[in-house]
Formats: C-alpha cells, structure tokens, sequence
C-alpha cells in the first residue's frame, strides 16, 4: 500500500435514498462520513466511507460512498 498515481478519488452513491415525512417532522441532518485520505490502490467499489440521515437525532437511513474509478499505487524504485 502507499501512495496513489493521482492525488484524489471521486466517491459516488450505490443507493438512492427516499423516505416520506410527515408535515410536522423536524429537519433532517445530513452527515457525510469520509477518511482524510485514503491509501492506495484503490479499485472501483471499494466502499470509502457514507452518508448518514438523521431526523430527530434518530437515524433514518446510510448510504454507502464508493470509489468511482480504480487508483493504482506508484511504484517505487
């Protein structure tokens, strides 16, 4: 492991998240859980970090955040 070919990795979504609230619920929060850095390599899918939901201080849903494309580890001599 060590350091990657490129200085960033792109996260997207796996999941699409829905849920129905009344018209008296509170706001919700959004949390987006993701490491400082990550080591590379690194293959698309690899699962990097998540969203979190929350309504009420309750938790109402996770989203996984993926990596979008492969990072390929430099090779050192």
């Amino acid at each position: 492991p060590g350091i990657g070919n490129e200085n960033t990795v792109t996260v997207r979504n796996t999941e699409a998240f829905s849920y129905i609230l009344n018209k008296n619920a509170s706001e919700t929060k959004t949390v987006v859980l993701l490491p400082r850095y990550a080591i590379a390599p690194i293959k698309e899918g690899d699962k990097l970090g998540e969203i979190v939901i929350t309504l009420n201080e309750k938790e109402i849903g996770r989203i996984p955040l993926v990596a979008s494309k492969n990072i390929d580890a430099n090779k050192r001599k």
